[in-house]
């Protein structure tokens, strides 16, 4: 896609202090001979200001980042009708972006999309092909089955729950870990050529954008990075309106969601804007799942209208 091999510049757009940066300090401690690809890091916390500022002074040939944020980027980038510089090619994992935000980035930006299967208990799952036919599975890195509500392996074609075992970490042994993706393997032999399996309508993480009442964006990594104290097991973002949201909480015990609320409401509040209105609810124990027992930590109930009036979705 790129073209080059060497000299090759990538701008990774994640939460500071990440994974993504503790994994890559540990390659540059361990390798004896220095990678050619130039990286650099911009946090997802940073005004989106800023982040466009870095990417036209880096112009990097690749982004790396979560699939949410940098649909809102690229959606803030042609609302505002702001300059940008493109790279070659968009990367993106850990959360899902939407059909529309990949149509926006490749039609409208003229930019390829790919995304990649990963985890932190299995760093490379699958990846995208360029014949778009689904995601080829790392077989020689992470083992993968799709199994069904007894745990049985469901045949070729059927979807189900992503089970995987790491491959490569001999340190901590991971076998038959349950992923909460859904999935199906496909039997079909891909264009492309290689022989490595498929596997297609990938259910992962799919978080909703939230759109303010000013119109502003607001990704599901930046709502993460608030709901990080530590005690809090569980949340999830509700937005009923363009200024109304129900936070819930779920907490070691009462007292640590008393806590808890007291310090990540007003930080909400400052995301979202002086106008809304944050109302914490009480959890024990666990959050409850959506359809097919998938979890969605952040959720919109509300999408704007060609009028620019707002109502609830059915």
């Amino acid at each position: 896609l790129l073209g080059t091999v060497l000299g090759v510049r990538t701008l990774t757009i994640v939460r500071s202090a990440g994974t993504v940066h503790k994994v890559r300090a540990a390659q540059r401690a361990a390798r004896f001979v220095p990678g050619f690809t130039r990286r650099m890091s911009v946090a997802t916390t940073e005004p989106i200001e800023k982040v466009i500022a870095v990417v036209n002074a880096y112009r990097p040939h690749v982004i790396n980042g979560y699939g949410s944020y940098l649909e809102v980027l690229f959606r803030t980038v042609k609302a505002r009708g702001m300059k940008m510089h493109l790279p070659g090619v968009i990367a993106y994992s850990a959360d899902a972006m939407t059909t529309a935000g990949r149509r926006l980035i490749e039609d409208e930006f003229g930019v390829p999309v790919l995304s990649a299967y990963t985890a932190v208990e299995a760093f490379k799952i699958g990846f995208t092909c360029e014949e778009r036919t689904g995601l080829h599975l790392h077989d020689d890195l992470t083992h993968v089955r799709i199994v069904g509500p007894d745990g049985e392996n469901l045949p070729t074609g059927s979807k189900g729950r992503v089970v995987i075992s790491n491959l490569v970490n001999r340190g901590t042994v991971l076998l038959n870990y349950q992923m909460n993706d859904l999935a199906a393997l496909s039997g079909e032999t891909c264009p492309c050529g290689r022989t490595l399996r498929l596997l297609r309508g990938l259910e992962g993480r799919v978080e909703d954008i939230l759109t303010l009442a000013d119109g502003r964006l607001v990704d599901p990594r930046s709502v993460h990075n608030v709901l990080i104290p530590e005690g809090l097991l569980q949340y999830q973002l509700i937005q009923h309106s363009p200024a109304r949201f129900e936070l819930r909480l779920a907490t070691v015990d009462r007292d640590t969601f008393e806590l808890t609320s007291r310090s990540v409401v007003p930080s909400l509040q400052r995301l979202f804007g002086p106008s809304a209105k944050i109302e914490a609810v009480y959890y024990a124990d666990r959050l409850p799942t959506g359809p097919g027992d998938k979890f969605r930590a952040v959720i919109s109930h509300v999408r704007q209208c060609e009028d620019r009036e707002w109502t609830e979705r059915p």
